[in-house]
């Protein structure tokens, strides 16, 4: 006998447009950026766009979704 699956909790209405914006920002074009180290080498800024967040390290090049570096533009990091 197979042993059953516990069954998954439907996803909030908050989940699903966080799922939604990850899938959005995915088929975004990339951009290469790197947030300027302050202080700690390595710490991490968290960014997130409508429930979708990215932790990004400091002083550490990385790609990232074009809105994602229009915010962090925004936001003066940049």
């Amino acid at each position: 006998m197979a042993a059953r699956k516990p069954a998954e909790a439907p996803m909030t209405e908050q989940e699903q447009c966080a799922r939604r914006t990850g899938e959005l920002l995915s088929k975004e074009p990339r951009v290469r950026i790197q947030l300027p180290a302050a202080g700690e080498e390595g710490s991490a800024v968290p960014v997130g766009i409508n429930g979708y967040f990215y932790r990004i390290r400091r002083g550490v090049t990385v790609e990232v979704p074009q809105s994602v570096a229009d915010l962090l533009t925004n936001a003066g990091y940049l």
